[in-house]
């Protein structure tokens, strides 16, 4: 069954509200950023993004809005429907591509307007393997585990290898590139989180 296509919309808010809090169950307080001064519309919903703090002192949670409908918020998708169809079909093969590196099969196209925002927090397949053909540069085959004497990444260290690549040769990995020129040449960026795979038409 192919994917649901859904438009999202999200507002950051102008506001900065920014205010130290202990919650129930947190370790350490940690920093809230709200952005907003008046109450959340009718069919929105509140989204958390936090931002850990390496040395282990408070992080940073920043409060979004998002709406997610199935009607068009802005002509430019009519105006584009070819384009975002193409993108669509593109977006399907990269997925199988992109299996071996976790991603799963999609549910939804999340489409956005101008850029796509780091909504939930299920890890982006597409810059996990990006992160990790960085760290594999200048090597031959893929190792087992990517080093990290310098916490380059953080206090949850580097990403995982996925198990089916190992032993392979790093030259092999970049099979998904021509996929993602080829959606990048319609003017749409493009990101698999989770079970959507989300999707942002440039500003017309």
């Amino acid at each position: 069954m192919a994917p649901t296509r859904v438009y999202r919309r999200v507002e950051h808010g102008t506001k900065i509200e920014l205010a130290l809090v202990h919650e129930e169950g947190s370790r350490i307080p940690h920093y809230v950023d709200r952005r907003f001064d008046t109450p959340v519309p009718p069919g929105w919903r509140v989204e958390r993004q936090s931002q850990p703090n390496w040395d282990g002192g408070p992080s940073l949670r920043r409060d979004m809005r998002v709406l997610d409908t199935e009607e068009p918020f802005d002509a430019a998708f009519a105006v584009n429907e070819e384009k975002v169809r193409r993108a669509e079909q593109l977006a399907l093969a990269l997925v199988e591509h992109m299996r071996v590196w976790g991603a799963v099969e999609p549910r939804l196209f999340v489409w956005q307007l101008g850029g796509i925002d780091a909504v939930g927090s299920a890890p982006d397949v597409l810059w996990r393997r990006r992160e990790i053909l960085d760290e594999l540069a200048g090597l031959d085959l893929v190792p087992a585990e990517i080093d990290d004497p310098y916490c380059a990444f953080g206090p949850n260290g580097p990403p995982l290898v996925p198990r089916a690549l190992v032993g392979r040769p790093v030259a092999e990995l970049r099979e998904a590139d021509p996929l993602l020129a080829d959606i990048r040449a319609l003017g749409v960026w493009i990101s698999l989180a989770g079970d959507e795979i989300r999707l942002a038409l440039e500003q017309p």
